[in-house]
């Protein structure tokens, strides 16, 4: 009975122990500091910054300019180094032979007018066919002459528009 009496007391003083435990008065904690926070919208855009400092700039590309036909340089319209634009000519090119070959188109023209003239003043029906026969070579030689002319001056116009626009978007790269 002794055993039973000590298991009784020590539950009755672990009872008591917590009854006085739970109605022990409790610290009170401490009070955080209430911190005050902003917030923003997030938003994606451009953020400026300049940096200055020595230093040199390389083209990241070379844009090779040519004109489509042959022809010598008559004068440079820029210098090595100039900002240049999308279309803006770089040199002007002789044209001394393109007008020299439709020059003489139009000379082959007038020549075979002037024989038409002549052999329809003329008796012999052969002569004024033949005469009219040299008449159309020479009309489609002229026109072919300049069409030839033309799809040149065409062409240096567009070769000089690619190649600026090449070279305006190279220096866009690089810059």
């Amino acid at each position: 009975m002794k055993r039973e009496f000590t298991s009784v007391t020590a539950a009755a003083l672990l009872g008591q122990l917590l009854f006085l435990g739970g109605c022990a008065k409790k610290e009170e904690a401490e009070a955080k500091p209430v911190v005050e926070v902003r917030t923003a919208q997030a938003v994606v855009e451009d953020v400026e910054q300049t940096i200055t400092g020595p230093a040199t700039v390389f083209a990241a590309a070379q844009a090779g300019v040519a004109a489509r036909s042959a022809a010598p340089i008559k004068r440079l319209l820029v210098k090595k180094g100039d900002t240049v634009q999308a279309g803006q000519a770089l040199a002007e090119l002789e044209s001394r032979d393109l007008v020299a070959g439709q020059a003489e188109a139009q000379a082959g023209v007038a020549d075979a007018e002037a024989n038409l003239q002549k052999t329809v003043a003329g008796t012999l029906p052969g002569d004024v066919e033949r005469a009219r026969g040299q008449l159309v070579a020479a009309e489609a030689a002229y026109k072919q002459a300049d069409a030839i002319y033309q799809r040149r001056v065409d062409a240096r116009h567009d070769q000089r528009e690619e190649s600026f626009a090449l070279l305006a978007e190279h220096l866009v790269e690089v810059f």
